[in-house]
């Protein structure tokens, strides 16, 4: 299949994000092209390494779970994704909450992430 990492490779900002995912214990071809893209857009233009790690360590969280995501990141980093989590619960609108929500919308969210966020059906 062709693809425009088969003919370009992928971004800089692709490759950080990668990279995140798997320092934080989710390999990155577990997470696929397009919702890897639409995290980067949602982080923004031309983001910064640490906002693109930021961004990394809540996708993991979100697909990893807290048990698994605990098993391979200190447990400061545990407490800074529940601290994110109980924020985008109070405020829908921001970046995290999107991440968070794209991570719900792709299906891969980890079970008991699911179970914290109502999702509305559209019809």
């Amino acid at each position: 299949m062709l693809s425009i990492w088969s003919l370009f490779g992928p971004s800089r900002e692709r490759q950080r994000l990668d990279a995140a995912l798997r320092r934080h214990g989710l390999h990155p071809q577990l997470l696929s092209d397009p919702i890897k893209l639409t995290a980067l857009r949602l982080v923004g233009p031309r983001a910064s390494e640490a906002s693109i790690e930021r961004a990394g360590a809540l996708i993991a969280y979100c697909l990893l779970g807290p048990g698994d995501f605990a098993a391979v990141n200190e447990a400061a980093a545990v407490d800074e994704q529940e601290r994110r989590l109980a924020l985008a619960l109070e405020a829908p609108q921001g970046e995290d909450a999107r991440l968070i929500m794209l991570c719900l919308r792709s299906g891969r969210a980890e079970a008991s992430i699911e179970a914290r966020f109502e999702l509305e059906e559209t019809s």
